[in-house]
């Protein structure tokens, strides 16, 4: 069997000299700015907040869920207690009409990742809009 030459075989990804600093570059930002400390913190806002509207729409959302500024909320139909896809695919799209983008993951969940450099203001106006557009499809839905 025919083996390439030592060095032919290498990758853009794989050890590349400026692919390696820029990301110790990122990951020395990281630190200096304090983001990962500051994630913990603010998560903790989200996760309150998240564990707030589930027990609020308790109807609706069957569980909450992430660390630090990850987050995820699955949807349940309240008749049949089964997952919904809908629902939450309706709150997406009512949050982006609204400003806020979210993930459906196109099952019943959503998923919540806002940038670690996210300010406090905009984290809470994020919320807002998501209980907003929860709040506004749960009550089409009742008439």
């Amino acid at each position: 069997m025919d083996l390439p030459d030592v060095g032919s075989m290498s990758s853009t990804h794989s050890a590349n000299p400026l692919c390696c600093a820029a990301g110790l570059a990122n990951l020395e930002a990281i630190e200096e700015a304090g983001l990962v400390k500051e994630s913990a913190r603010k998560g903790k806002i989200l996760h309150a907040y998240l564990t707030r509207l589930k027990s609020r729409y308790a109807r609706r959302i069957a569980y909450v869920f992430g660390e630090g500024l990850l987050a995820g909320i699955l949807f349940h139909d309240p008749q049949t207690g089964k997952i919904d896809t809908l629902f939450p695919s309706k709150v997406c799209e009512r949050a982006m009409q609204k400003g806020l983008l979210l993930v459906h993951t196109g099952r019943e969940s959503i998923k919540i990742g806002p940038p670690l450099v996210i300010t406090d203001d905009a984290l809470w106006e994020g919320l807002a809009v998501l209980e907003e557009s929860i709040e506004e499809i749960a009550t089409e839905e009742h008439g």
